[in-house]
């Protein structure tokens, strides 16, 4: 009986197996296996338990696939069993952190990657990270007033703040893109030095890309911060006006190295090896892999680069073996090595979009192709793919944006024609210059007219008045998912009727695009946001059915905030009368122009000369937001009375006491109760007036800064609840309907200084 039981064991594992293979080979369940696995991510990120119990159950799952080889959608207990494994290492990874605790800490570390801010600071990308000598195996982002470069090695006496998960429902998750990027937490330095420089062959290749990227400058003169994001990586090299054109019109993704860059280079390399230099396929083939190689070391080994040179390269080695280039397997290898060591990297928006756009040639593509007829020019071709990545990637695109322009997918599918040129054309430019030196400087002409292009392209579509739709974002990432869904599984590993399966499909993404346009409701009788813009003002006060906007900042990222989550004002304060305040509310009302704006009588003449026109407040004045809401105009303060001072009055008491600019000297005589102060001046120490937070009685304070508050300003605030948008991020109160309950408040990430409620 055991001989027999034995035998007929063998025989069922081998069956098992060969089933496996069977279903790989001919029904590409590894492809539908990567996905679950992606599922699986997404899943496993929400939980905060560990990963041991997802681990058991794919182990069951695992079981049922053996023991139920015979019935006939049996690959189905394979792939919730990957499903359930994707589960359990996201839910490890967004658990397991470095034994940091937030506070004062000498943070050391290389510098991998640098992200300028808006306000003169710059957040470094760090690895090989030291916490107070010992080592934590992760990296950080440190946010820095000096100047460093790749490889540097950053000693720094910096503030440590632990990244938090997302607290409202238009905030991001800041520990969900932390992690996506390996980051344990968030330092900011009150000090810093340059203690050394990393060796080895990635900062050889950093340091040869920045000598490069300096020739380069002579080579495309104003256009050079394009061509260096072109060729180079060099995004936080870009000129401040060529990025903000590219942003605004939608395309500023042609900035940072991607796999659409790759591809561009790998191709046109490819076309002058076979078309031109009449070298053979396989000679050609290995040459491109020879590059691949080196531009990912080039490159400093930078994330996008990796993935699309994997996914290249699977193409090559299956065409120099002789097999077929199944684009399905090929993208499910590729997503699979990135994603086997991070899972959470699928949260990286640069990921997203990489794999998003191959996803769309192989399924939008050919859609549109049936739809209009096979196109017969490559233009043409070329026209429809660009057209089909866009439409392909546009629930990521709205995912980040809130916001449908339609217009932007046709201006996206004209630059990425213009830029599958300018892209090859600006690194072979770059090639002959270094070898031939100022002799070639004409060889640059030729990219730089096609950048000049995207410049006018961009700038066109910016001056165009535009037609956008707000959409809810939540179900943006979950709608890519379920048409990938449908595409790898629903033909293999469901066994139904066609008719069936396509209108389970369309009924599912019919009740998505319902989701999709659902308006954020607020419910909350008064809701108060301080956002996080740098070291400037810009409150949103939100009642049942009325927006309030105090201030706006200096800049555009107030009206770009409002947009994204989708906020109408329909009013706007404009409190601080500096010319400097003027560029922020003329962006608002060039955005809502139904919003009545007001000001000081001094500040009229100043907005005016903006070409903003504002209804003056004097003191004692109102606004009305609702029966139970009201702003008061508390105080009009300067030596011209140009800064207001308000109160948002919340059945009958003041939830908000907002002293504007009104210096320490100008506070005395407020005397008003309130839930929550907003400091004036950023906290800074001549506009700090400790009696008049005294007689407010507050419990919390709110200073929007990115600066450290001085020693005099912490020791007044010991007693209080202190949350400064540096640590915190944007910072929302929200009061119930009982009058007598205090506020909750919520921050985007991280704790307050001094031990905020979160």
């Amino acid at each position: 009986m055991s001989k027999h039981t034995t035998k007929s064991n063998v025989k069922y594992e081998y069956g098992a197996w060969k089933q496996l293979r069977r279903d790989i080979k001919h029904e590409r369940v590894l492809a539908a296996s990567v996905l679950f696995y992606m599922l699986g991510a997404i899943i496993g990120a929400s939980f905060t338990f560990s990963g041991a119990v997802f681990f058991a159950l794919a182990a069951v799952g695992l079981l049922g696939y053996f023991f139920f080889r015979e019935w006939r959608p049996s690959g189905l207990f394979l792939l919730i069993a990957v499903m359930f494994v994707g589960m359990g290492i996201s839910c490890q990874a967004i658990n397991s952190t470095a034994d940091v605790t937030p506070g004062s800490h000498v943070v050391a570390g290389t510098v991998k990657d640098i992200s300028p801010k808006d306000n003169g600071t710059t957040m470094y990308t760090l690895s090989d990270v030291k916490v107070d000598g010992e080592e934590i195996h992760k990296n950080a982002f440190l946010t820095s007033s000096e100047s460093y470069t790749l490889d540097d090695i950053i000693t720094s006496d910096a503030s440590v703040s632990l990244p938090n998960r997302a607290r409202y429902s238009f905030g991001f998750d800041d520990r969900l893109y932390c992690a996506s990027k390996g980051a344990a937490f968030r330092a900011y330095s009150s000090g810093d030095e340059l203690t050394g420089r990393a060796v080895g062959v990635l900062p050889w290749a950093n340091s040869l890309r920045l000598e490069i990227a300096e020739k380069m400058d002579a080579l495309f003169g104003e256009n050079a911060g394009v061509a260096k994001a072109f060729v180079l990586g060099v995004d936080w090299d870009i000129y401040d006006d060529s990025y903000e054109t590219f942003r605004m019109a939608g395309i500023s993704h042609l900035l940072s190295v991607s796999g659409l860059h790759v591809g561009f280079m790998a191709g046109a390399l490819l076309i002058l090896l076979r078309k031109l230099l009449r070298l053979g396929r396989t000679s050609s083939y290995l040459a491109t892999l020879a590059f691949l190689a080196f531009y990912v070391i080039f490159t400093g080994g930078r994330v996008p680069v990796v993935r699309a040179s994997i996914m290249f390269a699977c193409y090559i080695i299956a065409k120099l073996s002789g097999r077929r280039a199944d684009r399905p397997t090929i993208l499910a290898v590729a997503l699979f090595i990135n994603l086997i060591g991070n899972p959470l990297r699928l949260f990286d928006v640069g990921l997203q979009l990489s794999f998003g756009a191959v996803f769309s040639l192989m399924c939008v593509e050919p859609a549109i192709s049936r739809l209009f007829g096979e196109p017969r020019s490559k233009l043409a071709r070329g026209a429809i793919a660009s057209f089909a990545i866009n439409l392909g990637t546009l629930p990521i695109m709205i995912n980040l944006n809130n916001n449908l322009w339609p217009m932007t997918i046709v201006v996206n599918a004209v630059a990425v024609i213009v830029a599958s040129v300018a892209i090859p054309m600006s690194a072979l430019a770059t090639l002959i210059y270094v070898i031939l030196g100022d002799a070639a400087l004409f060889i640059g002409k030729i990219p730089d007219f096609l950048i000049d292009i995207l410049n006018v392209l961009a700038d066109i579509y910016n001056k165009t008045p535009n037609l956008s739709f707000s959409m809810h974002s939540t179900y943006g990432a979950a709608a890519l998912m379920v048409f990938a869904l449908a595409y790898f599984i629903s033909p293999y590993a469901v066994k139904i009727k066609r008719k069936i399966r396509y209108g389970a499909v369309s009924a599912l993404a019919v009740i998505i695009a319902a989701l999709y346009v659902l308006p954020t409701i607020n419910t909350a009788p008064l809701r108060i946001t301080f956002l996080d813009i740098g070291s400037q003002d810009a409150t949103i006060v939100e009642t049942a059915d009325r927006t309030l906007l105090i201030d706006a900042g200096q800049n555009e990222r107030a009206a770009e905030y409002l947009i994204k989550n989708g906020v109408t004002p329909d009013a706007v304060i404009v409190t601080d009368q500096s010319a400097e305040y003027a560029y922020g509310i003329t962006n608002v009302a060039k955005e809502f122009t139904s919003a009545k704006i007001y000001s000081s009588i001094s500040g009229q003449q100043i907005l005016e000369m903006s070409g903003v026109e504002a209804e003056a407040l004097e003191t004692g004045e109102s606004i009305v937001l609702s029966k139970d809401v009201r702003v008061r105009v508390l105080n009009s303060v300067g030596d011209n009375l140009d800064s207001l001072v308000l109160s948002v009055d919340y059945y009958g008491r003041t939830a908000l006491l907002y002293l504007s600019d009104a210096k320490a000297s100008e506070q005395y005589g407020i005397n008003q109760k309130s839930d929550i102060v907003k400091l004036a001046g950023h906290g800074a120490k001549d506009y700090f007036n400790a009696e008049t937070l005294q007689n407010s009685g507050a419990a919390a304070v709110v200073v929007c800064s990115q600066r450290e508050l001085s020693q005099y300003v912490k020791e007044n605030l010991s007693d209080v609840e202190l949350y400064q948008t540096k640590y915190n991020g944007s910072i929302t109160a929200v009061w119930s309907n009982n009058e007598e309950e205090p506020p909750e408040i919520k921050t985007m990430y991280g704790s307050a200084e001094f031990g905020g409620k979160v």
